[in-house]
């Protein structure tokens, strides 16, 4: 009897053993990743489609002036840089015949994993192809020069009234006057007013100096119509960088007196189950933004995949503040509201019936105050030993995510409060998840420049309380643009 059992259950494991065996080895793969192949592939004929044509028509814009483009040295670069992008694409297309189309004729669910992982590279490729194709202006740099010849008195005479009327509006004093008011209203950003405003006058001489050494429309023989289409071109740039230089002044010196703060609120991949979706930024965040006592949510704003991969440990945190008589603010990963603390425009220290020493928000700012609400304090505020804790972290470099690591992407406070945040939802393990502590050097500060972030740029990891928190440029946008 016994036998007989024994022999049932290894004839039942037998057969779950050939079903499975028939599932791994015979089973095609998913018709989705078939799918995302194919919609790839695609993509990837109209990539080198469009390269042929940019290409034909790049070589019949030289064809038809051989004479003035032959020594321009521009224009070699040009085929040379178009050479090497249709190398790189090339490359693309060994990655297809080589690895994908023979796993896709083998067509075996048990090959779906490795499949899967040549597809990913093969989407990114292209992916990074498209974007080193939209950086290049092969075509419209060529048309620009062939031009040249054309419109050069036309473009001298531009160039002339754009300086003219940057000249006039240096002089006619409104910028002058809202700087003389807004360093009486806030001495602290004077120095910095005055070294803008020098770099504006001094950018504005050097443009009267190009201008007068392009004498009558370049017309001297000895400048050719490419050299003078050149210098042409960097007077309109400066002049270009000038207005916008001005714009940016005036636009900081009239919200100097504003309080802001970006706090990092969900992280967004454009990339699902590996495959590339061209519809979504490929890399985006979200921020609370806080300005004086004003919250609104910001739509999904894109950024670098470095800043993706640091951005990952400090959803919650600041990553940008600006407050009152600041003329810029700083892009600096701290606990929301701490940037405002101790200072006394925001609020004054007070003791608590225990003989502990709190910061109490002013009512206006109560926006940054509700911020901090993970303190233990019933005050529901910064107490100013977590303070000196934070002024320690930041002098060292480091970034402090609160006394018992409350702050941050694993942090108790922001796990509650973003928990139905993309990036949540996406990696719900991300929830309340500490490693041992380890220290990590970092540099947390940077400035920015009122319409862009500018800063150094390194890969975060956090384990514990300190993490890595530097940063390359952002994308993210300010005012006065």
């Amino acid at each position: 009897m016994l036998s007989t059992k024994n022999s049932i259950w290894a004839a039942l494991i037998g057969a779950f053993a050939g079903l499975f065996a028939y599932f791994i080895f015979s089973c095609p793969l998913d018709e989705e990743i078939v799918d995302s192949y194919n919609k790839s592939k695609a993509q990837l004929e109209q990539l080198i489609a469009s390269e042929e044509a940019t290409d034909k028509q790049i070589d019949e814009v030289i064809k038809s002036q051989a004479s003035y483009f032959s020594p321009i040295r521009e224009v070699a670069q040009i085929k040379k840089d178009r050479a090497e992008l249709k190398q790189e694409l090339g490359k693309i297309q060994t990655i297809e015949t080589e690895q994908l189309i023979p796993e896709l004729k083998r067509n075996r669910y048990y090959y779906q994993d490795q499949f899967q992982t040549v597809l990913s590279s093969y989407q990114s490729a292209i992916h990074v192809h498209q974007e080193h194709l939209n950086a290049n202006k092969g075509l419209a740099r060529v048309l620009a020069i062939a031009a040249y010849p054309k419109n050069r008195e036309s473009r001298h005479q531009d160039v002339r009234s754009k300086i003219t009327a940057l000249s006039q509006q240096l002089l006619n004093g409104e910028l002058s006057t809202l700087m003389t008011q807004k360093k009486t209203q806030y001495p602290e950003a004077s120095s910095e007013i005055d070294a803008r405003f020098q770099a504006i006058t001094e950018g504005h001489q050097k443009l009267l100096q190009g201008l007068s050494g392009l004498g009558d429309g370049c017309a001297a023989p000895l400048i050719r119509e490419y050299d003078c289409g050149v210098k042409l071109d960097n007077c309109l740039d400066e002049i270009s960088a000038q207005n916008k230089r001005i714009a940016q002044l005036e636009y900081d010196l009239n919200h100097i007196s504003d309080s802001i703060e970006h706090i990092l609120t969900d992280l967004k991949y454009g990339l699902y189950n590996g495959n590339y979706d061209p519809t979504k930024s490929l890399y985006a965040a979200k921020y609370e933004v806080i300005t004086n006592n004003h919250t609104a949510t910001s739509d999904w704003e894109p950024i670098t995949k470095e800043e993706y991969s640091q951005y990952e440990d400090n959803i919650g945190m600041s990553v940008y503040s600006k407050a009152e008589g600041e003329l810029t603010g700083k892009k600096q990963i701290a606990p929301p509201g701490y940037r405002f603390v101790d200072n006394p425009r925001y609020g004054e220290w007070r003791t608590d019936v225990n003989g502990n020493r709190y910061w109490a928000f002013h009512l206006q700012y109560l926006a940054f105050r509700n911020l901090i609400f993970a303190s233990t304090d019933v005050t529901n505020s910064v107490r100013q030993t977590e303070y000196n804790q934070y002024q320690t972290y930041r002098k060292a470099g480091k970034t402090y995510y609160g006394s018992s690591n409350q702050y941050g992407t694993r942090g108790s406070v922001s796990g509650k409060r973003y928990k139905s945040s993309s990036y949540y939802t996406a990696h719900p393990t991300k929830h309340y998840s500490y490693s041992t502590s380890t220290y990590h050097t970092s540099s947390s500060s940077g400035r920015y420049k009122g319409s862009s972030y500018s800063s150094h740029s390194s890969r975060s990891s956090r384990s514990g309380s300190y993490r890595s928190s530097s940063y390359r440029s952002s994308s993210r946008s300010g005012g006065g643009k």
